[in-house]
């Protein structure tokens, strides 16, 4: 889009060889190559137009489907099963000029990996008559042609193209003559008013029918008609001082309205979830630090007894009497097994204990084998048996 811009002339060119006016661009092809929303044609072709205006974000928004689209795919299924030769006269209503077919990117298609034109497309384009192709197109990129019938945007037509206007449909639009069409109000789009000076005749917009459009000569308002089954016409009778307006309904405006403010809902209802969504997050990722390994390697003192989990293996942590075995159904067996111990090696306990589940506890005692290792003769590090040279005690 932006490379076919800068090699296209302007609306108001002086170039004495070539037609001032509005006009439009088709672009067909790989719909990953069009710069604007496109629609789709056929499989792998898609289409879109553009103004000579430069490319803006708005040329990505999807756009409905109007009768001037129906134009289109009537005058690209006259070409592709070629039963014209004289599609420029078809396309000539809906201000077309140029034909751009792209071919390369730089980004999808590349001169060292390009994709593949759509078959036949560029050779379909080349069998017609009035369209021709453009001499400043730069064919390793893009393919340019040029619609030698084309009429501008706004125009003033006179003569047998004043009369086809009243016509619908290919066979008279074939054959009428629209070489004496004259550009008017050039710059015109439907934001501002624009005002020009025009002759008597019919003023012709390549905009589909709308009646929101009006024309003012010397202070009496013109109402609109449809020109070629599917644009605009304004019957002129006398000409003088115009003014070109396009006026929005009061039910236009406030659909206009109303989507405004649904959008503006949509995204301060999507601001207001994500916040708290995310303030919650950082609050639950701050509480899961439950245990400081940093502060479990100091050893407790003082007051630290009173917080002791019973993990301390120090000794430093005064633990509480369990002598006391009141109400606890265990406790005779724990007492009757430290009897035992300290009875010294090979005693067996052999008592029976009756629990609150009525189960039996035996067992032997294992004789308790205890070897002294000075901490000095110990090799740092070491594991296993060690060489001391103290005394060893069993």
């Amino acid at each position: 889009g932006g490379l076919t811009q800068r090699i296209l002339p302007p609306a108001d060119s002086t170039d004495p060889d070539d037609r001032p006016g509005d006009y439009r661009v088709l672009l067909i092809g790989d719909a990953r190559l069009l710069p604007s929303w496109a629609h789709e044609y056929r499989e792998g072709i898609s289409y879109s137009v553009i103004t000579d205006d430069d490319l803006d974000m708005t040329a990505r928004w999807p756009s409905p489907t109007t009768d001037l689209d129906e134009r289109i795919v009537d005058a690209l299924d006259q070409i592709s099963i070629g039963s014209t030769q004289r599609a420029g006269q078809l396309l000539a209503p809906l201000g077309i000029r140029y034909v751009s077919i792209p071919l390369i990117d730089g980004i999808v298609s590349t001169n060292q990996d390009p994709l593949p034109a759509p078959i036949g497309l560029i050779e379909a384009f080349d069998e017609q008559l009035d369209i021709v192709t453009f001499a400043g197109g730069l064919r390793t990129t893009v393919e340019i042609f040029e619609n030698t019938a084309w009429i501008p945007s706004q125009a003033l037509l006179s003569g047998d193209a004043a009369e086809t206007t009243r016509l619908a449909g290919n066979a008279p639009l074939v054959r009428a003559d629209l070489t004496d069409a004259e550009p008017a109000f050039v710059g015109a789009d439907h934001l501002d008013p624009t005002t020009d000076e025009i002759d008597a005749g019919v003023l012709h917009l390549a905009v589909p029918f709308d009646e929101g459009w009006t024309l003012t000569v010397d202070g009496s308002e013109l109402a609109p008609r449809r020109a070629f089954g599917a644009s605009i016409a304004f019957d002129v009778e006398q000409g003088g001082t115009a003014v070109l307006e396009y006026q929005t309904g009061t039910g236009r405006r406030a659909l206009v309205a109303l989507q405004l403010a649904l959008w503006l809902l949509a995204l301060f209802g999507a601001v207001r979830v994500a916040v708290p969504s995310g303030r919650a997050r950082t609050v639950a990722l701050a509480d899961e630090t439950l245990i400081r390994l940093d502060d479990a390697t100091a050893a407790p003192s003082g007051d630290a007894a009173a917080f002791d989990p019973g993990m301390d293996v120090t000794g430093a942590v005064e633990r509480p009497d369990l002598d006391d075995d009141d109400g606890d159904p265990g406790a005779s067996v724990t007492a009757e097994a430290d009897e035992a111990h300290d009875a010294g090696p090979g005693v067996e306990v052999d008592a029976l204990v009756e629990t609150g589940g009525g189960s039996d506890v035996r067992g032997p005692v294992p004789e308790a084998t205890t070897e002294v290792r000075p901490e000095s003769t110990r090799a740092p590090g070491a594991s296993g048996a060690s060489e001391t040279s103290g005394e060893e005690t069993r």
